[in-house]
């Protein structure tokens, strides 16, 4: 067998990358379809307002509490699908820049976006743990849609 050059590990080093990322693409795809639902605890464990960015590597949501109500918010903007990231009480863009409040809405679109990200369903279960449904998708103008958040009483420990 001969050496391979350096021009053909680069090409070759280059589809293997390419394989893995959509064969792990294909996986998150395939996940999801089969677990639209996913248990995030108990509502007693967002006594704080603000984000709570535990769900956002393997789900690509967090749980967000403000103003009386937990929702389940998308942290893929809606430019290009990058994936967002927590910036103290908001999520910034790390592609374009473009900041989205903790409710998902535009706080700086950055000229490259003028649409909040999605909330998705979010119910209770008879343990009273929060229930994030992935299948579900409410924009920003279906907000107050009572199956996209869930009320909580008291105020927040902040």
């Amino acid at each position: 067998m001969s050496e391979m050059n350096r021009r053909q590990f680069v090409a070759a080093a280059g589809a293997a990358a390419v394989s893995l990322y959509v064969l792990s693409e294909a996986t998150e795809v395939f996940a999801a379809a089969a677990a639209p639902t996913v248990d995030v605890g108990a509502a007693s464990d967002y006594s704080k307002d603000g984000i709570t960015a535990k769900w956002i590597r393997k789900n690509k949501f967090a749980i967000v509490r403000d103003n009386g109500k937990i929702y389940a918010v998308s942290t893929k903007c809606t430019h290009k699908g990058c994936n967002v990231n927590p910036s103290g009480d908001h999520f910034k863009c790390p592609c374009h820049g473009a900041q989205y409040n903790a409710d998902g809405s535009i706080k700086n679109g950055n000229g490259k976006t003028d649409t909040a990200m999605f909330h998705y369903g979010l119910s209770t279960d008879a343990n009273g743990h929060l229930i994030v449904d992935t299948s579900k998708q409410f924009e920003q103008s279906k907000w107050d849609d009572p199956a996209s958040f869930v009320a909580v009483a008291g105020k927040s420990d902040k």
